[in-house]
């Protein structure tokens, strides 16, 4: 693991090892986005798989804000 070179890391250089196997197994295997759903109504392939996290992320950002307002929440950046 070369990436990591502090040495507050030395002692656990066995679990970065292991952790390394575990996560990098299901990347090489093509299994990029494991946990996923059809698409749906909205999409240009409504069966296409995506992975849940990016859409439970626009959904929640779909959602009308807290305070009231009809709008949708917006990202907050730059």
């Amino acid at each position: 693991m070369q990436s990591f070179i502090d040495p507050a890391l030395k002692p656990e250089a066995d679990a970065l090892a292991r952790l390394e196997v575990v996560v990098w197994d299901p990347y090489t295997e093509g299994r990029k986005s494991p946990v996923t759903r059809k698409a749906g109504p909205g999409y240009a392939d409504p069966a296409y798989d995506l992975c849940v996290e990016p859409l439970e992320t626009k959904n929640r950002l779909m959602q009308p804000r807290r305070n009231g307002t009809k709008q949708p929440a917006r990202h907050a950046c730059c």
